[in-house]
């Protein structure tokens, strides 16, 4: 069977759109497109806005986010405009498996019901528990937003992958302490 895959490209998306540079998890998500793309279409969310991309419109994105042309943003919102008109596509995704590495939206209202009706098998990139293991290092609201994600991915997920293997042993303490 041949692979086919969703790819959660929000974060990366937003942080591209608003002139940002990558970060060390939106690399990540730019590697997963490089090899899975051609087998995967886009998931998008903004707030409470989710969207599973068609194919075609994915195929779009996904080049242009790897080869930024000089008018990106004009073909950004061309290609999710394309996406959203009517007739609706498809917001099932029950053939293959969603990748969300960038945590985006996952511990937010609608998520959960989100990834049940569009029939996702979502597989979580853990990059750290950072927050939890160093507070101090980050922004007081930081360390119990991060507890939600994880909590989410464990409830949710069909995998998670560590980015290392103390990532995985610390995933392993946080879920034996819950």
């Amino acid at each position: 069977m041949a692979f086919k895959g969703y790819i959660d490209i929000s974060r990366v998306l937003d942080r591209m759109l608003s002139g940002r540079l990558p970060t060390g998890v939106d690399r990540v998500v730019l590697a997963y497109m490089q090899r899975w793309g051609g087998a995967s279409q886009a998931l998008l969310q903004r707030g409470q806005w989710r969207r599973v991309m068609p194919y075609r419109e994915s195929r779009r994105l996904f080049d242009l986010m790897l080869a930024p042309p000089s008018d990106f943003k004009a073909k950004v919102w061309r290609q999710i405009g394309q996406a959203v008109l009517p007739p609706w596509p498809s917001q099932v995704a029950d053939d293959g498996f969603s990748f969300h590495l960038g945590q985006t939206g996952i511990d937010s209202p609608g998520f959960a019901d989100w990834v049940t009706r569009s029939r996702q098998r979502p597989v979580f990139f853990v990059h750290d528990l950072l927050p939890l293991a160093h507070p101090e290092y980050f922004p007081a609201n930081n360390a119990p937003v991060h507890a939600r994600r994880i909590e989410a991915m464990l409830r949710l997920g069909v995998a998670i992958i560590a980015n290392s293997a103390d990532t995985r042993e610390a995933i392993t303490r946080f879920a034996h302490s819950r």
